[in-house]
């Protein structure tokens, strides 16, 4: 039985994979998948890039950003969620609007997704990033310094949000319902694994979608295993995961479409505004970080 290697961060739609590791759906599927877990998106695709692992959960900034690295070939095979009010810019209470941030400190991590949610935030006032003081930090160290005071701002998502929010410190200034649709989160693996081990792949997307509808038939139950492994209570894993909107299984092959598929055409825009921000430079072509929609099962 293939062993894959999955890098991945806490956020409720990759908590699908533990559900199917949970329900051991893998292996009846046919296949091994090990979860390496880390603390950030930024370890992820370290951790990706360095060959430690064999593909990533992670949104389609760190996809593209993998790809401009070109030390591997990153390719998208399944589309878990877009954030719909899951990412989020909490300010100190007496700032109410994004604009508020000019001159003050904001963490993030500013070359990944945190980074563009800022240049989005901000891009709406006719405001960059350089009118802010950007502090690069992990989500841990994010929350530490806002409790603190050292930082004014953060760019974070759950658990570290629901933390921050649950003492009343924190306000939502920005979140991605602002910019719906852009937030795109994903399974990614390396080309070589698509193309030498196709099955396993298939195996992983299989299991991925029996877990998808164990919670469709059991929420309580899902919550609560996918809720303790981020250490959240059931029905906080359940108000956080009202704010994704999840792709479900039947709802894939669609953003697979070789020509005007949806996966195809958010890239495309993603990688223009990453490029705006001067986080990527040079072209690239999108379409190499697609995988095969003859992947998933025909609905």
């Amino acid at each position: 039985m293939p062993v894959v290697k999955l890098a991945i961060n806490h956020w409720p739609g990759y908590e699908f994979l533990f559900l199917a590791k949970e329900k051991h759906y893998f292996e009846k599927e046919g296949v091994r998948v090990q979860l390496v877990e880390f603390t950030s998106l930024p370890d992820v695709l370290e951790a990706y890039q360095s060959g430690d692992v064999d593909g990533m959960a992670c949104t389609l900034v760190e996809t593209l950003a993998a790809a401009g690295q070109a030390r591997r070939q990153p390719q998208i095979f399944l589309v878990t969620d877009y954030s719909n009010g899951g990412d989020v810019i909490l300010a100190r209470n007496e700032i109410r609007i994004p604009d508020g941030l000019s001159g003050l400190a904001v963490a993030c991590e500013s070359n990944h997704l945190g980074g563009y949610m800022l240049y989005r935030a901000l891009q709406k006032y006719n405001r960059t990033l350089a009118d802010v003081k950007l502090v690069n930090l992990d989500q841990t160290e994010m929350e530490k310094a806002f409790r603190k005071g050292e930082v004014d701002a953060v760019v974070a998502y759950p658990p570290v949000s629901t933390s921050l929010l649950r003492d009343g410190q924190a306000q939502v200034i920005f979140s991605s319902a602002n910019i719906p649709g852009e937030v795109l989160d994903v399974l990614v693996a390396d080309k070589s694994l698509i193309d030498g081990k196709p099955d396993a792949v298939r195996a992983i997307i299989r299991a991925w979608g029996r877990a998808h509808k164990f919670h469709t038939r059991n929420r309580e139950d899902s919550h609560q295993i996918m809720g303790r492994h981020m250490g959240l209570m059931p029905e906080e894993f359940a108000q956080i995961l009202d704010k994704l909107k999840l792709i479900a299984p039947d709802e894939q092959v669609p953003y697979f479409e070789p020509e005007n598929g949806r996966l195809l055409e958010i890239a495309r825009n993603t990688h223009g505004i990453l490029r705006q921000m001067g986080s990527l430079s040079g072209d690239l072509d999108i379409s190499v970080l697609i995988a095969p929609a003859s992947l998933h099962p025909t609905p």
